[in-house]
């Protein structure tokens, strides 16, 4: 069998090198081109496609690795897991070591100027990425560990607000210091939680405003550890008012106050005939 395929081979040969010098030549640039053509399909395949990323990441096997990033469905592997300008990428890496220079590789104004608004923004949050990148020395994967494969359904391939709170304090941090007045739904629990209000209203305890024609000062109410929940509403109406004058009464007057002036500063209207 061995004998019989050398021969097959050695009268192949014999004949090729018989054929005229033009067709040598044809016969040569053709393997050439197909040899290039299988090469660099070959090299594709193994440096962009997920699928044979999985030949050895079999453990990510997972629907999402193999999604396409809602962010960057054009970027391949090689983009953010090889090195920079490797013609044919070999060396892998996860590491942020590796990935956080790629992104500012591409993305090298935001170390320059503060881009507001940016693409996928849809939630209009106001990020200050310049400043972001200045404080974390360029690590974008700690905000950004998801852009290509989110593990948490539904997969939005965007920073999620837990990311946020492992700098920022979330009970000292007020929501339109990043959401942008109306650009998010309030919210609507039945029950109003004051901490939950401070966030949005910090220093509404200094509030001295007037219900009803009359004085009311927020801090003396807070002191006597009144929920807000008990005359705001938190439903359709957020912030409105809930309950009627006569229920406001029904506190205020059970006991006869010594100094009216405390809530009637205007002076105490004359009762109508």
């Amino acid at each position: 069998m061995i004998r019989r395929t050398i021969n097959i081979v050695t009268e192949i040969f014999h004949r090729l090198i018989h054929l005229p010098t033009r067709i040598l030549v044809m016969v040569a640039l053709v393997s050439i081109l197909l040899g290039s053509v299988f090469f660099l399909g070959l090299t594709q395949y193994s440096t962009s496609r997920p699928e044979f990323c999985l030949t050895c990441h079999y453990w990510q096997g997972q629907v999402s690795f193999l999604k396409k990033s809602l962010v960057h469905p054009q970027i391949n592997c090689s983009e953010c897991h090889a090195r920079h300008a490797e013609w044919i990428p070999r060396d892998y890496q996860a590491e942020p070591e590796r990935t956080d220079p790629n992104c500012l590789r591409c993305h090298a104004d935001v170390q320059k100027k503060e881009i507001n608004p940016f693409k996928h923004n849809v939630m209009e949050i106001i990020i200050p990425h310049k400043s972001h990148v200045e404080l974390t020395a360029g690590q974008c994967s700690l905000c950004h560990d998801n852009i290509m494969h989110d593990k948490i359904s539904p997969e939005t391939n965007r920073p999620r607000m837990e990311s946020c709170f492992a700098c920022h304090e979330r009970t000292k941090t007020s929501c339109v210091k990043c959401h942008p007045k109306g650009s998010i739904d309030l919210p609507h629990q039945p029950h109003v939680v004051r901490s939950e209000c401070n966030l949005c209203h910090k220093g509404f305890e200094n509030y001295q405003g007037k219900i009803y024609g009359i004085s009311f000062p927020h801090r003396s109410h807070l002191q006597a550890d009144m929920p807000c929940g008990n005359c705001h509403s938190n439903k359709e109406k957020h912030g409105s008012i809930l309950l009627k004058r006569e229920e406001c009464l029904k506190c205020h007057h059970e006991k006869v106050q010594k100094d009216c002036a405390a809530c009637h500063r205007e002076g105490i209207p004359s009762p109508k005939a």
